[in-house]
Order: structure tokens, then C-alpha cells, then sequence
């Protein structure tokens, strides 16, 4: 009976706090992050940001908001499917392999608050179409917006 006490305990514990260790692989496809709630339907207090940089096929993919936030998942895609690949993660982040390509995620992997992150993503050679980065922002396990898009970006 304790033993059955203590899984309910521990499952419960996880449903409400979410993946301190990051977002799982299930998220690749919806960005959902599978908290066992719903998430928030009110435009999100958190920004993302896509921004070239001088190196040519490269931007800046930032999550920035007024109060620190503890999860995040990113893609960038061309329509529904992830391209590019997430490049020389800060030691906070995870990067996940989604739709067959290796870094198309990016994640955290810890649950330490965080005020701002940036990634650096790398476009794939000869890329013509539109890519839009989407985050979804996890204030804490409860808290969370799915599919934060950021500006456009083309090369």
C-alpha cells in the first residue's frame, strides 16, 4: 500500500511540474509538451525572435519575456516540416532530433528560471522558402504557450 502511495505521489509530481529536463520527443510534431494541461489561450507575454547574422545561412532564434520562464521548445520550419539544425547550444539547452534531421529542436534541460535565451540555428544549404521559428514558452508545468512564432526569416 506505501509503494502504491509513493508511484501516485511521484506521477502526480510530474504531471504538475512538466519535463525538467526538457521538452520529449512527442513535442516534436505539435510543440504541445505534454504537461497534462491545457495551455494558456491568451497572447503570449513572451517574444520570439528570429534575426540573421553576419555569417551567411545562420540567425538568432531569442526567447525573451517580462517575468523568467523555466521551459521552451523550438523549431524552425518550412510549412509543418522542421529544417535547419540548431548549432553550438549554450550548456542549458538540449538539442532534439525531430522529423528525421539531426538539431531540429532545441530545448531546456533544467528547470532552473530563465530570463532570456538565444540559439543559433543554421539553415540548410540553398534554402529558398520562408522558414518561421515557433517556441512553445512553459512559465512553469501549469503555465505554457504553444507555437510562439517568430518574425520570418529568408535567406
Amino acid at each position: 500500500m506505501l509503494a502504491l502511495k509513493i508511484a501516485v505521489l511521484v506521477s502526480a509530481a510530474c504531471l504538475v511540474h512538466g519535463y525538467g529536463s526538457g521538452a520529449p520527443p512527442d513535442a516534436c510534431g505539435d510543440l504541445v509538451p505534454q504537461h497534462h494541461t491545457d495551455p494558456q489561450n491568451s497572447a503570449s507575454p513572451y517574444k520570439v525572435r528570429a534575426a540573421t547574422t553576419k555569417t551567411p545561412g545562420t540567425a538568432v532564434v531569442s526567447i525573451k519575456g517580462p517575468e523568467p520562464f523555466k521551459g521552451f521548445f523550438v523549431q524552425c520550419r518550412v510549412g509543418n516540416t522542421p529544417v535547419g539544425k540548431f548549432i553550438n547550444p549554450p550548456s542549458n539547452v538540449k538539442l532534439v532530433d525531430c522529423g528525421g534531421g539531426k538539431a531540429t529542436g532545441a530545448t531546456h534541460n533544467d528547470k532552473s528560471e530563465k530570463s532570456e535565451i538565444n540559439l543559433t540555428w543554421k539553415a540548410p544549404p540553398n534554402l529558398k522558402e520562408e522558414v518561421t521559428c515557433r517556441a512553445t514558452v512553459a512559465k512553469n508545468g501549469g503555465v505554457f504557450w504553444v507555437g510562439v512564432p517568430a518574425n520570418v526569416l529568408t535567406f
